[in-house]
């Protein structure tokens, strides 16, 4: 419910943004999984359409699994493997992947800045 749930509100708030006119911009949305299911609605072939759609509007999907039950729930998402950022289930890695991603988010935005995006092949931790 979570994936599916955030990749609706992503969208509509890009689509708000285009109708009042702004200037498209870049985005990213980073999943963090320690691979329980927490009673979802949705399956796992409603977490992938959903992430179909993100990247068709060319939103950067990334994923950070942590524990022993999360590794394998990103290829089964069809995350790629550059943007899939391996960590432990402890407080000191989990700070340390959270600024890893804020790193990535922020080499993201320059290049958005200077006109450029992530090339096709590039994964969200190789900026």
């Amino acid at each position: 419910d979570a994936i599916v749930g955030s990749a609706k509100l992503l969208l509509n708030y890009m689509k708000q943004i285009t109708t009042a006119g702004t200037t498209p911009c870049g985005a990213s949305i980073v999943i963090l999984s320690d691979g329980q299911d927490n009673a979802s609605r949705a399956n796992i072939n409603d977490a992938v359409t959903a992430i179909s759609e993100l990247r068709k509007n060319e939103v950067k999907v990334a994923f950070i699994p942590f524990g022993d039950e999360a590794k394998g729930i990103a290829q089964s998402l069809g995350i790629k493997d550059g943007d899939i950022l391996e960590t432990k289930n402890n407080p000191h890695a989990l700070r340390e992947a959270l600024r890893i991603v804020s790193k990535s988010a922020i080499s993201a935005s320059k290049l958005s800045h200077n006109g450029a995006s992530f090339s096709a092949n590039a994964g969200f931790f190789d900026v």
